[in-house]
């Protein structure tokens, strides 16, 4: 890091200060986004699970209500034909007059009734005795489960997928009971209305088709058993009835069956039973003899597909961010840099001795003044080296002047030395001529004093 010039500092900083912000910015838009996409993703699926389970509780409804007004419709048969078909013997008389009155009421209401279903059935005490397309066997001659179950209820009830052979495909049924005369807690016979799956998949199919993301309907049980086929939005339909599954699919309707979920319609990502991630939205719907799941899915690829592009384009926004954030980052730096290496140059130009450099200043701001000062100080260092220098010549030429100077002054400091020495010497020569003189007078002096003496 300590290597690195200041310019490739600078745009490291630029580049840091200048993505960052950019990268955080479109990170929480993108998240808005991709929030808002995914919302309304499920909005849309959850909407389409809402719109089939009020149209399959609607369908149902109808069904029973029509069986309703067959079954207790006085007029036309079945409420006062009941007693005499339980009390008459099979093949008798009475048993065929009683039927045919059944029959022909039947089909009355169903004139008067906008009928829309795809067979019917009538059972007295447990046993069918009328089936309009044959789908069932009649007059004992096949036991079936569903009919029993519905004689011990007492209320309108569904049976299972039951195929018919006359039909060639699945019928469910919608009994309504009819209780008995003699007791009221006993039901005497069932009348039941039947509608196709390609009936109920025809109204999915109608529903769903107004929606390209769909991409796969059906309904499974808490066991995990495909309680219909697979229904694409394209119209097609892949046999799948019965089939065991295995995905997150089946816990989720088990908790929402058991009220562990809030939700009525529950939205979740998953592999699907293909194989393939999936968007999937369940909805809880009575259908056939059991409450189960409703399974919307679609493809998660098609389903976030916006968002997908919506990351293409931030992506490329900040691809374009990055170079412009370069480019400037360049231009500021070359900006910012190239003065300041001028003047490093400059600088290193003036410590060699060449102080004739001069800044080539065009800017205002405060890297044009730091140049505007160099000048200056380059200028007045010249001035000052430049008197430096005459006060050198000047000092030279005293110097000169005071060494010759210097010189004369010596030798008249020798000249006097030498008289000085040589007086010194004529001096010590007196000194010892005096001293002579004094000891030679003292000597005299004696002789005086002793020549005195003597005389006397």
């Amino acid at each position: 890091m300590g290597k690195r010039s200041l310019r490739t500092r600078l745009m490291i900083l630029f580049v840091i200060v200048g993505i960052t912000p950019a990268l955080l910015v479109t990170s929480v838009l993108m998240n808005r986004i991709v929030s808002k996409e995914q919302a309304e993703v499920k909005r849309l699926s959850e909407e389409v699970v809402s719109n089939l389970v009020t149209d399959l509780t609607g369908l149902r409804d109808e069904v029973e209500k029509m069986a309703e007004k067959f079954a207790t419709d006085e007029r036309n048969g079945m409420f006062w034909t009941v007693p005499l078909l339980q009390s008459a013997k099979p093949d008798s008389l009475s048993w065929q007059n009683a039927y045919n009155s059944m029959s022909d009421g039947i089909y009355r209401q169903k004139q008067q009734l906008d009928y829309f279903c795809d067979e019917l059935f009538v059972a007295i005490e447990g046993q069918v005795i009328h089936t309009e397309n044959g789908s069932l066997g009649v007059m004992g001659s096949q036991q079936y489960e569903f009919v029993q179950k519905a004689f011990q209820s007492q209320q309108v009830t569904w049976s299972p997928w039951v195929y018919s052979e006359s039909l060639g495909e699945y019928v469910t049924y919608a009994m309504y009971p009819l209780a008995s005369m003699a007791d009221s807690q006993v039901t005497a016979a069932l009348f039941a209305l039947g509608i196709k799956e390609s009936q109920v998949y025809d109204l999915i199919l109608n529903r769903v088709g107004e929606t390209e993301l769909v991409r796969d309907i059906y309904f499974v049980d808490t066991s995990g058993k495909r309680q219909s086929d697979s229904l694409f939005s394209d119209g097609t339909i892949s046999s799948a009835l019965g089939e065991m599954i295995s995905t997150d699919v089946v816990d989720i309707t088990n908790k929402m069956l058991h009220g562990e979920y809030d939700k009525e319609i529950l939205s979740a990502e998953y592999v699907s039973y293909g194989g393939n991630k999936v968007l999937g939205s369940i909805g809880m719907v009575p259908f056939l003899d059991q409450t189960m799941g409703l399974v919307v899915e679609t493809n998660a690829s098609d389903a976030f597909k916006a968002i997908r592009s919506n990351w293409l384009w931030a992506c490329g926004i900040i691809g374009v961010s990055v170079l412009v954030i370069l480019t400037l980052s360049l231009y500021i730096t070359t900006s910012f840099v190239r003065p300041i290496s001028e003047l490093v140059s400059a600088t290193k130009l003036v410590a060699e001795g060449d102080l004739s450099i001069q800044m080539q200043n065009t800017r205002s701001d405060e890297l044009g003044q730091l140049s505007l000062a160099f000048d200056q100080m380059r200028e007045n260092l010249r001035t000052v080296i430049s008197t430096i220098e005459q006060t050198v010549v000047s000092s030279k030429s005293a110097s000169e002047q005071l060494s010759a100077t210097s010189e004369e002054n010596s030798a008249l400091l020798s000249e006097t030395l030498n008289s000085l020495n040589e007086m010194t010497d004529g001096t010590r020569l007196v000194s010892g001529r005096t001293q002579e003189m004094a000891i030679k007078t003292a000597n005299i002096k004696g002789l005086a004093e002793e020549g005195q003496g003597q005389l006397l």
